[in-house]
């Protein structure tokens, strides 16, 4: 699998992180039409990470998938309108960015 094209970039402070958030769907199309269907995650803190979730339900502080701060960024492919992301516990200084691409065999 090899990225063939970047289609958009967003990233989410700690207090954007907050509050659940998800991708912005307005980011997943190019101007030409391509649609991303991948997406590269990484999460950046000094304290905490991210959780997320990719079945449309909400992550929690304690609940979902965890990035951890300083970990390698990792490719995400599936259905990037469901993604939900939170960071991680009360008091958490977790940032993430992601890198929204189109990616094929």
């Amino acid at each position: 699998m090899r990225v063939s094209r970047v289609i958009g970039y967003q990233s989410f402070t700690s207090s954007d992180l907050a509050a659940v958030v998800t991708c912005s769907s307005n980011l997943l199309i190019d101007g030409q039409g391509n649609r991303a269907n991948a997406c590269w995650m990484s999460a950046y803190s000094t304290t905490g990470g991210v959780r997320f979730r990719y079945d449309g339900t909400s992550p929690t502080a304690s609940t979902g998938l965890r990035i951890p701060a300083g970990a390698q960024p990792f490719l995400y492919q599936g259905d990037l309108g469901k993604l939900r992301f939170v960071r991680e516990g009360y008091g958490s200084h977790a940032s993430l960015e992601i890198s929204y691409v189109q990616v094929s065999d």
